[in-house]
Protein backbone atom coordinates (compact mmCIF):
# COMPACT_ATOMS: atom_id res chain seq x y z
CA UNK A 1 0.00 0.00 0.00
CA UNK A 2 2.50 2.47 0.86
CA UNK A 3 4.36 1.38 -2.50
CA UNK A 4 1.27 2.61 -4.82
CA UNK A 5 1.14 6.05 -2.49
CA UNK A 6 4.50 6.71 -3.33
CA UNK A 7 4.45 5.84 -7.06
CA UNK A 8 0.80 7.99 -7.26
CA UNK A 9 3.01 10.90 -5.53
CA UNK A 10 5.61 10.89 -7.73
CA UNK A 11 3.33 10.74 -10.44
CA UNK A 12 1.48 13.40 -9.43
CA UNK A 13 4.89 15.43 -9.21
CA UNK A 14 5.71 14.39 -12.93
CA UNK A 15 2.52 15.83 -14.12
CA UNK A 16 2.53 18.82 -12.07
CA UNK A 17 5.97 19.49 -13.50
CA UNK A 18 5.01 19.04 -16.60
CA UNK A 19 1.70 21.54 -16.53
CA UNK A 20 3.65 23.94 -14.64
CA UNK A 21 5.18 26.49 -17.25
CA UNK A 22 8.41 27.29 -15.54
CA UNK A 23 8.78 23.23 -15.87
CA UNK A 24 8.09 23.22 -19.98
CA UNK A 25 9.85 25.99 -20.31
CA UNK A 26 13.35 24.45 -18.14
CA UNK A 27 12.56 20.57 -20.21
CA UNK A 28 12.73 23.03 -23.61
CA UNK A 29 15.71 24.56 -22.57
CA UNK A 30 17.57 21.63 -21.55
CA UNK A 31 16.55 19.74 -24.84
CA UNK A 32 17.66 23.07 -27.04
CA UNK A 33 20.75 23.57 -24.89
CA UNK A 34 23.32 21.23 -26.83
CA UNK A 35 21.93 22.63 -30.55
CA UNK A 36 22.82 26.12 -29.42
CA UNK A 37 26.16 24.98 -28.17
CA UNK A 38 27.06 23.44 -31.47
CA UNK A 39 25.65 26.97 -33.10
CA UNK A 40 27.97 29.07 -31.21
CA UNK A 41 30.61 27.24 -31.68
CA UNK A 42 29.95 26.81 -35.02
CA UNK A 43 29.88 30.57 -35.98
CA UNK A 44 33.43 30.21 -34.24
CA UNK A 45 34.54 28.11 -36.78
CA UNK A 46 32.74 30.16 -39.83
CA UNK A 47 34.49 33.21 -38.65
CA UNK A 48 37.84 31.35 -37.98
CA UNK A 49 37.12 29.96 -41.72
CA UNK A 50 36.29 33.49 -42.72
CA UNK A 51 39.94 35.22 -41.40
CA UNK A 52 41.83 32.51 -42.92
CA UNK A 53 40.51 32.57 -46.48
CA UNK A 54 41.10 36.10 -46.47
CA UNK A 55 44.56 36.00 -45.31
CA UNK A 56 45.69 33.24 -47.31
CA UNK A 57 43.99 35.16 -50.31
CA UNK A 58 46.27 37.86 -49.59
CA UNK A 59 48.78 35.77 -49.12
CA UNK A 60 48.56 34.50 -52.87
CA UNK A 61 47.78 38.09 -54.39
CA UNK A 62 51.14 39.09 -53.05
CA UNK A 63 52.60 35.30 -54.03
CA UNK A 64 51.58 35.81 -57.80
CA UNK A 65 52.92 39.06 -57.61
CA UNK A 66 56.43 38.10 -56.81
CA UNK A 67 56.46 35.66 -59.49
CA UNK A 68 56.10 38.09 -61.69
CA UNK A 69 59.26 40.07 -60.57
CA UNK A 70 61.31 36.13 -60.39
CA UNK A 71 59.93 35.24 -63.92
CA UNK A 72 60.71 37.01 -67.07
CA UNK A 73 59.28 34.14 -69.36
CA UNK A 74 58.21 30.50 -68.98
CA UNK A 75 60.32 29.38 -66.04
CA UNK A 76 63.64 26.43 -66.25
CA UNK A 77 63.18 23.23 -63.92
CA UNK A 78 65.54 25.45 -61.48
CA UNK A 79 63.45 28.38 -61.53
CA UNK A 80 59.89 26.24 -61.16
CA UNK A 81 61.42 25.25 -57.68
CA UNK A 82 62.12 28.72 -56.72
CA UNK A 83 58.40 29.07 -57.86
CA UNK A 84 57.62 26.74 -55.81
CA UNK A 85 59.56 27.98 -52.65
CA UNK A 86 57.77 31.38 -53.36
CA UNK A 87 54.45 30.56 -52.79
CA UNK A 88 54.57 28.21 -50.23
CA UNK A 89 56.36 31.04 -48.31
CA UNK A 90 54.45 33.69 -48.80
CA UNK A 91 51.23 30.76 -47.36
CA UNK A 92 53.72 30.24 -44.31
CA UNK A 93 54.13 34.17 -43.82
CA UNK A 94 50.49 34.69 -43.54
CA UNK A 95 49.49 31.66 -41.91
CA UNK A 96 53.08 30.15 -39.72
CA UNK A 97 50.97 27.14 -38.43
CA UNK A 98 49.18 25.95 -40.70
CA UNK A 99 49.84 23.21 -43.20
CA UNK A 100 49.68 23.82 -46.68
CA UNK A 101 49.82 21.38 -50.11
CA UNK A 102 52.55 21.63 -52.94
CA UNK A 103 51.42 24.55 -54.65
CA UNK A 104 50.51 24.24 -58.58
CA UNK A 105 51.60 27.24 -60.80
CA UNK A 106 51.17 27.57 -64.36
CA UNK A 107 52.58 30.00 -66.51
CA UNK A 108 51.49 31.69 -70.11
CA UNK A 109 52.86 33.79 -72.13
CA UNK A 110 52.01 35.72 -75.23
CA UNK A 111 53.18 38.52 -77.47
CA UNK A 112 52.07 41.28 -74.96
CA UNK A 113 52.13 39.92 -71.20
CA UNK A 114 52.92 36.80 -69.42
CA UNK A 115 49.82 35.35 -66.88
CA UNK A 116 50.79 33.93 -63.31
CA UNK A 117 48.12 31.51 -62.11
CA UNK A 118 49.06 29.73 -58.67
CA UNK A 119 46.76 27.19 -56.43
CA UNK A 120 47.41 26.18 -52.98
CA UNK A 121 45.15 23.58 -50.81
CA UNK A 122 45.52 24.66 -46.43
CA UNK A 123 44.55 22.17 -44.07
CA UNK A 124 43.78 23.04 -40.59
CA UNK A 125 42.23 21.21 -37.51
CA UNK A 126 38.44 21.80 -37.15
CA UNK A 127 39.36 23.41 -33.03
CA UNK A 128 35.52 24.30 -32.29
CA UNK A 129 33.80 21.98 -33.81
CA UNK A 130 36.06 18.80 -32.16
CA UNK A 131 35.16 21.05 -29.21
CA UNK A 132 31.36 20.92 -29.35
CA UNK A 133 31.14 17.27 -30.52
CA UNK A 134 34.10 15.79 -28.86
CA UNK A 135 32.69 12.54 -28.80
CA UNK A 136 32.49 12.94 -32.70
CA UNK A 137 36.12 13.05 -34.65
CA UNK A 138 35.71 16.25 -37.22
CA UNK A 139 38.42 15.80 -40.39
CA UNK A 140 40.54 18.61 -40.88
CA UNK A 141 39.10 21.86 -42.66
CA UNK A 142 40.28 22.01 -46.38
CA UNK A 143 40.64 25.21 -48.01
CA UNK A 144 41.42 26.18 -52.16
CA UNK A 145 42.61 29.57 -52.91
CA UNK A 146 44.05 30.54 -56.15
CA UNK A 147 45.57 34.03 -57.53
CA UNK A 148 46.62 35.82 -60.90
CA UNK A 149 48.68 38.45 -61.64
CA UNK A 150 49.59 39.64 -64.79
CA UNK A 151 52.84 41.47 -66.69
CA UNK A 152 52.53 43.39 -69.74
CA UNK A 153 56.10 42.58 -71.70
CA UNK A 154 55.81 44.44 -74.62
CA UNK A 155 56.99 48.19 -72.79
CA UNK A 156 61.05 48.96 -73.52
CA UNK A 157 63.04 48.86 -70.68
CA UNK A 158 64.51 52.28 -69.37
CA UNK A 159 68.14 52.97 -67.78
CA UNK A 160 68.07 53.49 -64.01
CA UNK A 161 70.38 54.27 -61.73
CA UNK A 162 69.56 53.01 -57.62
CA UNK A 163 71.01 54.67 -54.76
CA UNK A 164 69.73 52.31 -51.32
CA UNK A 165 69.12 54.17 -47.77
CA UNK A 166 69.38 51.98 -45.42
CA UNK A 167 68.18 52.38 -41.67
CA UNK A 168 70.86 50.34 -40.03
CA UNK A 169 69.55 51.45 -36.37
CA UNK A 170 69.75 49.16 -33.65
CA UNK A 171 65.59 48.02 -33.83
CA UNK A 172 66.85 46.09 -37.49
CA UNK A 173 67.81 43.44 -34.63
CA UNK A 174 64.30 42.75 -34.39
CA UNK A 175 61.81 40.55 -35.89
CA UNK A 176 59.12 42.28 -38.32
CA UNK A 177 56.76 42.01 -35.53
CA UNK A 178 58.86 44.33 -33.28
CA UNK A 179 59.99 42.11 -30.68
CA UNK A 180 63.89 40.98 -29.47
CA UNK A 181 64.46 37.36 -31.18
CA UNK A 182 67.25 34.70 -30.02
CA UNK A 183 69.61 33.30 -32.20
CA UNK A 184 67.27 30.53 -33.71
CA UNK A 185 65.60 32.38 -35.34
CA UNK A 186 68.22 34.58 -37.12
CA UNK A 187 65.80 34.34 -40.53
CA UNK A 188 63.07 36.42 -39.06
CA UNK A 189 65.12 38.87 -37.86
CA UNK A 190 64.59 42.60 -40.10
CA UNK A 191 68.69 42.91 -40.79
CA UNK A 192 69.56 39.63 -41.70
CA UNK A 193 66.58 39.91 -44.18
CA UNK A 194 67.67 42.97 -45.65
CA UNK A 195 71.13 41.57 -46.28
CA UNK A 196 70.14 38.43 -48.17
CA UNK A 197 67.31 40.59 -50.27
CA UNK A 198 70.25 43.07 -51.26
CA UNK A 199 72.85 40.71 -51.88
CA UNK A 200 70.66 39.06 -54.29
CA UNK A 201 69.63 42.34 -55.90
CA UNK A 202 73.14 43.07 -56.49
CA UNK A 203 74.15 40.15 -58.06
CA UNK A 204 71.03 40.59 -60.25
CA UNK A 205 72.07 44.12 -61.12
CA UNK A 206 75.42 43.12 -62.28
CA UNK A 207 73.69 41.18 -64.77
CA UNK A 208 71.02 43.67 -65.80
CA UNK A 209 73.03 46.41 -67.61
CA UNK A 210 70.17 48.77 -67.38
CA UNK A 211 70.52 48.78 -63.45
CA UNK A 212 73.57 50.71 -62.03
CA UNK A 213 73.62 50.93 -57.90
CA UNK A 214 75.35 54.47 -57.57
CA UNK A 215 74.86 54.39 -53.75
CA UNK A 216 74.57 52.58 -50.96
CA UNK A 217 73.85 54.91 -47.65
CA UNK A 218 73.35 53.36 -44.25
CA UNK A 219 72.10 55.65 -41.51
CA UNK A 220 71.69 55.45 -38.07
CA UNK A 221 71.49 59.21 -36.47
CA UNK A 222 73.71 60.57 -39.33
CA UNK A 223 75.84 58.92 -41.73
CA UNK A 224 79.46 57.98 -41.85
CA UNK A 225 81.75 59.27 -44.20
CA UNK A 226 85.44 57.65 -45.13
CA UNK A 227 87.96 59.99 -47.03
CA UNK A 228 91.17 58.31 -47.99
CA UNK A 229 94.49 59.69 -47.13
CA UNK A 230 97.00 58.52 -49.90
CA UNK A 231 96.96 54.63 -48.06
CA UNK A 232 97.04 55.43 -44.49
CA UNK A 233 94.29 55.42 -42.37
CA UNK A 234 91.15 56.95 -43.87
CA UNK A 235 89.51 59.79 -41.71
CA UNK A 236 86.02 58.96 -40.65
CA UNK A 237 83.37 61.79 -40.57
CA UNK A 238 80.25 61.53 -38.84
CA UNK A 239 77.90 63.19 -41.34
CA UNK A 240 75.03 65.07 -41.54
CA UNK A 241 74.35 66.59 -45.16
CA UNK A 242 72.20 69.60 -43.50
CA UNK A 243 73.79 72.98 -44.12
CA UNK A 244 75.79 74.81 -40.74
CA UNK A 245 74.70 78.24 -39.81
CA UNK A 246 78.66 78.92 -39.64
CA UNK A 247 80.80 76.32 -41.21
CA UNK A 248 83.92 74.85 -38.96
CA UNK A 249 85.97 73.56 -41.33
CA UNK A 250 87.73 71.59 -38.48
CA UNK A 251 84.45 70.43 -37.61
CA UNK A 252 84.88 71.47 -33.81
CA UNK A 253 81.18 71.63 -33.60
CA UNK A 254 81.05 69.45 -30.49
CA UNK A 255 84.56 69.89 -29.37
CA UNK A 256 83.92 74.10 -29.00
CA UNK A 257 82.29 73.10 -25.56
CA UNK A 258 85.73 73.30 -22.97
CA UNK A 259 86.53 74.89 -20.52
CA UNK A 260 88.32 77.29 -22.72
CA UNK A 261 85.18 78.83 -23.57
CA UNK A 262 83.28 79.13 -20.65
CA UNK A 263 86.12 81.05 -18.95
CA UNK A 264 85.16 83.15 -21.90
CA UNK A 265 81.34 83.69 -21.36
CA UNK A 266 80.07 86.71 -19.57
CA UNK A 267 80.35 86.74 -15.99
CA UNK A 268 82.80 83.98 -15.17
CA UNK A 269 85.68 85.94 -14.15
CA UNK A 270 83.99 85.78 -10.74
CA UNK A 271 83.87 82.02 -10.65
CA UNK A 272 87.01 81.03 -8.56
CA UNK A 273 86.74 77.50 -9.40
CA UNK A 274 86.99 77.97 -13.16
CA UNK A 275 90.38 79.67 -12.65
CA UNK A 276 91.60 77.05 -10.46
CA UNK A 277 91.08 75.11 -13.20
CA UNK A 278 93.19 73.78 -16.31
CA UNK A 279 91.87 73.12 -19.65
CA UNK A 280 90.91 69.75 -19.29
CA UNK A 281 90.70 67.05 -22.30
CA UNK A 282 87.34 66.89 -24.43
CA UNK A 283 84.57 64.96 -22.55
CA UNK A 284 86.71 64.56 -18.70
CA UNK A 285 85.23 66.96 -16.80
CA UNK A 286 84.92 64.97 -13.55
CA UNK A 287 81.89 64.52 -11.27
CA UNK A 288 83.40 66.73 -8.36
CA UNK A 289 84.67 69.42 -10.90
CA UNK A 290 81.38 69.75 -12.98
CA UNK A 291 79.69 70.31 -8.85
CA UNK A 292 81.99 72.45 -7.98
CA UNK A 293 81.61 74.94 -10.63
CA UNK A 294 78.21 74.31 -10.99
CA UNK A 295 77.24 75.50 -7.31
CA UNK A 296 79.63 78.67 -7.54
CA UNK A 297 78.18 79.87 -10.66
CA UNK A 298 74.62 78.97 -9.30
CA UNK A 299 75.41 81.51 -6.27
CA UNK A 300 77.84 84.23 -7.59
CA UNK A 301 76.22 84.67 -11.31
CA UNK A 302 73.36 86.98 -12.16
CA UNK A 303 70.62 85.31 -13.51
CA UNK A 304 71.17 85.88 -17.28
CA UNK A 305 74.97 84.93 -17.07
CA UNK A 306 73.79 82.19 -14.64
CA UNK A 307 71.48 80.11 -17.04
CA UNK A 308 73.46 80.73 -20.26
CA UNK A 309 76.97 79.39 -18.10
CA UNK A 310 75.14 76.30 -16.72
CA UNK A 311 73.78 75.13 -19.98
CA UNK A 312 77.62 75.27 -21.48
CA UNK A 313 78.29 73.57 -18.61
CA UNK A 314 76.29 70.88 -18.91
CA UNK A 315 77.36 70.07 -22.11
CA UNK A 316 80.71 70.20 -21.53
CA UNK A 317 79.87 67.47 -18.84
CA UNK A 318 77.14 65.58 -20.34
CA UNK A 319 78.96 65.52 -24.11
CA UNK A 320 78.64 61.83 -23.80
CA UNK A 321 74.74 62.00 -23.96
CA UNK A 322 72.38 61.95 -27.49
CA UNK A 323 70.11 64.29 -25.61
CA UNK A 324 73.14 66.80 -25.84
CA UNK A 325 74.86 65.87 -28.92
CA UNK A 326 71.15 65.72 -30.92
CA UNK A 327 70.57 69.57 -29.64
CA UNK A 328 74.01 70.87 -30.63
CA UNK A 329 73.38 69.17 -34.22
CA UNK A 330 70.03 70.58 -34.95
CA UNK A 331 70.53 74.50 -33.42
CA UNK A 332 73.42 74.75 -35.96
CA UNK A 333 71.20 73.96 -39.34
CA UNK A 334 70.31 76.44 -41.46
CA UNK A 335 66.78 75.10 -42.84
CA UNK A 336 66.75 77.90 -45.18
CA UNK A 337 70.44 76.75 -46.94
CA UNK A 338 69.60 73.02 -46.52
CA UNK A 339 66.68 73.53 -48.59
CA UNK A 340 68.10 75.26 -51.56
CA UNK A 341 71.35 72.75 -51.44
CA UNK A 342 69.38 70.11 -52.26
CA UNK A 343 69.30 71.51 -56.16
CA UNK A 344 73.16 72.74 -55.56
CA UNK A 345 76.01 72.38 -53.38
CA UNK A 346 76.82 73.81 -50.02
CA UNK A 347 78.93 73.15 -46.73
CA UNK A 348 77.65 70.36 -44.74
CA UNK A 349 77.88 69.24 -41.40
CA UNK A 350 81.07 66.93 -41.06
CA UNK A 351 82.33 66.00 -37.56
CA UNK A 352 85.63 64.31 -36.74
CA UNK A 353 84.10 60.62 -35.65
CA UNK A 354 86.27 60.58 -32.27
CA UNK A 355 84.47 63.55 -30.90
CA UNK A 356 81.68 61.20 -30.97
CA UNK A 357 81.23 60.03 -27.92
CA UNK A 358 77.51 58.37 -28.38
CA UNK A 359 76.86 54.96 -29.87
CA UNK A 360 73.88 55.77 -31.26
CA UNK A 361 75.25 58.41 -33.49
CA UNK A 362 76.97 57.58 -37.48
CA UNK A 363 77.50 54.19 -37.20
CA UNK A 364 79.86 54.65 -34.58
CA UNK A 365 80.33 51.17 -33.45
CA UNK A 366 79.78 49.87 -37.09
CA UNK A 367 82.08 49.21 -39.88
CA UNK A 368 79.22 50.19 -41.89
CA UNK A 369 79.36 53.70 -44.35
CA UNK A 370 78.45 55.55 -47.39
CA UNK A 371 79.13 53.31 -50.10
CA UNK A 372 79.54 55.56 -53.32
CA UNK A 373 80.67 54.43 -57.17
CA UNK A 374 83.70 55.34 -57.10
CA UNK A 375 84.54 52.59 -54.61
CA UNK A 376 81.96 49.71 -55.66
CA UNK A 377 84.24 47.00 -55.01
CA UNK A 378 82.13 43.85 -54.89
CA UNK A 379 84.09 42.94 -51.65
CA UNK A 380 83.67 46.35 -49.65
CA UNK A 381 80.00 46.30 -50.22
CA UNK A 382 79.50 43.08 -49.06
CA UNK A 383 81.74 44.12 -45.91
CA UNK A 384 79.40 46.93 -45.57
CA UNK A 385 75.92 44.71 -46.06
CA UNK A 386 76.96 42.78 -42.90
CA UNK A 387 78.20 45.55 -40.76
CA UNK A 388 76.20 45.33 -37.24
CA UNK A 389 73.69 47.70 -37.35
CA UNK A 390 73.34 49.70 -34.11
CA UNK A 391 71.92 53.26 -33.16
CA UNK A 392 69.00 55.58 -33.55
CA UNK A 393 67.48 57.04 -36.19
CA UNK A 394 67.21 60.21 -38.10
CA UNK A 395 66.10 59.37 -41.85
CA UNK A 396 66.88 62.83 -43.26
CA UNK A 397 70.44 62.65 -42.50
CA UNK A 398 70.14 59.30 -45.39
CA UNK A 399 67.94 60.77 -47.43
CA UNK A 400 70.06 63.69 -48.03
CA UNK A 401 72.99 61.94 -48.21
CA UNK A 402 71.38 59.67 -50.61
CA UNK A 403 70.64 62.93 -53.16
CA UNK A 404 73.65 64.02 -53.00
CA UNK A 405 74.98 60.70 -54.33
CA UNK A 406 73.04 61.25 -57.40
CA UNK A 407 74.40 64.67 -58.51
CA UNK A 408 77.70 62.57 -58.67
CA UNK A 409 76.23 61.22 -61.84
CA UNK A 410 76.23 62.78 -65.09
CA UNK A 411 73.63 61.44 -67.13
CA UNK A 412 70.08 61.14 -68.22
CA UNK A 413 69.08 58.00 -66.26
CA UNK A 414 66.01 57.85 -64.49
CA UNK A 415 66.71 57.73 -60.91
CA UNK A 416 65.44 55.92 -58.05
CA UNK A 417 66.16 56.65 -54.29
CA UNK A 418 64.94 53.57 -52.22
CA UNK A 419 64.76 54.48 -48.44
CA UNK A 420 64.02 51.50 -46.26
CA UNK A 421 63.58 52.37 -42.29
CA UNK A 422 61.81 50.22 -39.86
CA UNK A 423 61.20 53.04 -37.24
CA UNK A 424 60.24 56.67 -37.06
CA UNK A 425 63.03 59.58 -36.37
CA UNK A 426 64.24 59.52 -32.28
CA UNK A 427 62.71 63.18 -31.96
CA UNK A 428 62.24 62.24 -28.14
CA UNK A 429 64.80 64.64 -27.51
CA UNK A 430 64.24 68.06 -26.47
CA UNK A 431 65.89 71.17 -27.99
CA UNK A 432 67.82 72.15 -24.90
CA UNK A 433 69.11 70.31 -22.00
CA UNK A 434 66.91 68.59 -20.49
CA UNK A 435 68.44 69.55 -17.05
CA UNK A 436 68.26 72.84 -17.77
CA UNK A 437 65.03 73.73 -19.80
CA UNK A 438 62.57 70.60 -19.50
CA UNK A 439 59.74 72.99 -21.48
CA UNK A 440 61.90 73.32 -25.04
CA UNK A 441 60.92 72.15 -27.77
CA UNK A 442 61.28 68.67 -29.83
CA UNK A 443 63.79 68.77 -32.52
CA UNK A 444 61.86 67.42 -35.34
CA UNK A 445 64.44 67.68 -38.03
CA UNK A 446 63.21 65.56 -40.72
CA UNK A 447 59.61 67.21 -40.22
CA UNK A 448 60.89 70.60 -40.45
CA UNK A 449 62.88 69.64 -44.06
CA UNK A 450 60.14 68.17 -45.54
CA UNK A 451 57.53 70.53 -43.97
CA UNK A 452 60.06 73.09 -45.80
CA UNK A 453 60.29 71.31 -49.15
CA UNK A 454 62.86 68.58 -49.22
CA UNK A 455 60.78 66.23 -51.01
CA UNK A 456 59.38 68.44 -53.53
CA UNK A 457 63.06 70.16 -54.12
CA UNK A 458 64.35 66.21 -53.86
CA UNK A 459 61.83 65.30 -57.40
CA UNK A 460 63.34 68.32 -58.75
CA UNK A 461 66.07 66.60 -59.26
CA UNK A 462 64.36 64.00 -61.24
CA UNK A 463 64.61 61.08 -58.66
CA UNK A 464 61.78 58.86 -57.99
CA UNK A 465 61.93 58.38 -54.33
CA UNK A 466 60.28 55.01 -52.81
CA UNK A 467 59.82 54.63 -49.01
CA UNK A 468 59.45 51.13 -47.78
CA UNK A 469 58.42 50.85 -43.97
CA UNK A 470 59.88 47.81 -42.42
CA UNK A 471 57.85 45.70 -39.67
CA UNK A 472 56.38 49.05 -38.81
CA UNK A 473 53.17 51.49 -39.52
CA UNK A 474 54.85 55.54 -39.89
CA UNK A 475 53.53 57.68 -37.39
CA UNK A 476 51.11 60.43 -38.42
CA UNK A 477 53.40 63.23 -37.75
CA UNK A 478 55.10 62.60 -41.12
CA UNK A 479 53.07 61.72 -44.19
CA UNK A 480 55.90 59.49 -45.94
CA UNK A 481 53.24 58.53 -49.00
CA UNK A 482 52.84 62.41 -49.37
CA UNK A 483 56.21 63.15 -49.65
CA UNK A 484 57.09 59.93 -51.97
CA UNK A 485 53.66 59.72 -53.64
CA UNK A 486 51.15 57.50 -53.38
CA UNK A 487 51.98 54.70 -55.14
CA UNK A 488 56.46 54.68 -54.09
CA UNK A 489 54.84 53.99 -50.60
CA UNK A 490 55.07 50.06 -49.25
CA UNK A 491 54.14 48.70 -45.85
CA UNK A 492 56.81 45.27 -45.31
CA UNK A 493 55.47 43.29 -42.56
CA UNK A 494 57.33 40.18 -43.49
CA UNK A 495 60.69 39.52 -45.45
CA UNK A 496 58.64 38.65 -48.58
CA UNK A 497 56.87 41.80 -48.37
CA UNK A 498 59.85 43.54 -48.73
CA UNK A 499 61.46 41.38 -51.17
CA UNK A 500 58.31 41.56 -53.70
CA UNK A 501 58.32 45.80 -52.65
CA UNK A 502 62.19 46.41 -53.45
CA UNK A 503 61.93 44.38 -56.57
CA UNK A 504 58.58 46.31 -57.40
CA UNK A 505 60.67 49.86 -56.71
CA UNK A 506 63.17 49.08 -59.28
CA UNK A 507 61.20 48.15 -62.31
CA UNK A 508 62.99 49.24 -65.05
CA UNK A 509 59.94 49.17 -67.63
CA UNK A 510 57.50 52.27 -67.65
CA UNK A 511 54.72 50.57 -65.55
CA UNK A 512 53.68 48.40 -63.12
CA UNK A 513 55.36 44.95 -61.83
CA UNK A 514 52.41 42.77 -62.36
CA UNK A 515 49.19 43.24 -61.34
CA UNK A 516 46.20 41.20 -59.83
CA UNK A 517 43.63 40.21 -61.96
CA UNK A 518 39.76 38.81 -61.28
CA UNK A 519 39.82 35.10 -60.79
CA UNK A 520 37.39 33.01 -63.02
Amino acid sequence: MKKNNTELKQGNSFQFFIKNENGTILMSFIFFLPIFIGLIFLSFEISCFIQKKAKLSDAMEQATLALTVENNNIPSSEQEVKNNILISSFAHAYLPEETFSEPVITINSSASHIDYHADITMSYPAKFLNKAFNLISISDIKLDESAIAKKNTSITAIPTDVVFVTDYSGSMNRDFDGTDIDSTDISKVRIVALRRILKNLHNEIQQNENINLVGFVPFTWGTKRTIDNNNTTPTLLCHFPFVPKKHSPDGNYLTKYNISGLKELPGMDKIVSLNMINDINYGKLSDKEYISISEEITDKANYTDREKALRYLSRIYYVKLENVISPVIEENIDYEKTIKSINGSDHTIDIPLSDVRVNDFCLRTSMAHTFDSNNMDDSQFSKILNSRANGGTLISSGILSGNNLFKETNNNNRKIMVILSDGDDNDNTHAGDNRINKDAPYLNITKKLIDNGMCERIKDNDIRMVFIAIGYTPDENIDWKKCVGEGNFYLASNAQELELDINRALATEDTEVGRNTPKN
